[in-house]
């Protein structure tokens, strides 16, 4: 995982205020898994979302996105402009500023668990909230989808599977399809 993070982060710059929790800063929260009443169960969610996260990483770094949806975030620690949110198909939402630095990556809020992401996201029409443990809950306002000219595999956001008031994974698609509640999101699609 060390690896893994360390080239995503290498290769697309991360804002100083960025919300993506450090790998260091993972490992620990990962550890308290340990004194859970269900450890196994807040083990699976942490791996789940850190994985989600690097590959959402990754794909800011290796593909150039198809598609873009440009939002206005409130109450945001890197300011009220304009950003450019994206959800790769990792079970990821990434939101990079205009000097297209990574401003945020959020994972998909599924409540009652062991295991809370270290940014949550929930999706309500043209409202995305994004919620980071211990800090207060972001609101960005999506605009127009805007297409780059360039090939790749992004997921515009008005594709992205997540029904407003995200509810949860297991009572969306049923215990039985745990490799659908991995990824966090599908897309409409599937």
């Amino acid at each position: 995982m060390r690896g893994a993070w360390a080239a995503g982060a290498a290769a697309s710059p991360i804002a100083p205020k960025a919300l993506v929790e450090t790998q260091e800063a993972w490992f620990r929260r990962r550890s308290l898994c340990a004194f859970a009443d269900r450890h196994a169960a807040c083990l699976s969610a942490a791996y789940i979302e850190r994985i989600a996260v690097l590959d959402a990483l990754g794909a800011e770094t290796s593909r150039p996105p198809l598609q873009r949806t440009r939002a206005t975030c409130s109450d945001a620690p890197w300011g009220n402009g304009t950003v450019r949110v994206r959800a790769p198909g990792s079970g990821a939402l990434t939101i990079k500023g205009s000097d297209a630095r990574i401003l945020a990556v959020a994972t998909p809020f599924e409540g009652g668990g062991d295991w809370a992401p270290h940014v949550a996201f929930t999706v309500d029409g043209s409202s995305i909230r994004l919620a980071p443990i211990g800090g207060v809950t972001i609101v960005c306002k999506a605009g127009k989808p805007e297409l780059s000219g360039r090939r790749g595999t992004g997921v515009p956001l008005r594709t992205v599977g997540v029904q407003p008031q995200a509810t949860p994974c297991r009572a969306r698609y049923g215990s039985s399809d745990a490799d659908r509640c991995r990824k966090g999101i599908t897309t409409s699609g599937d």
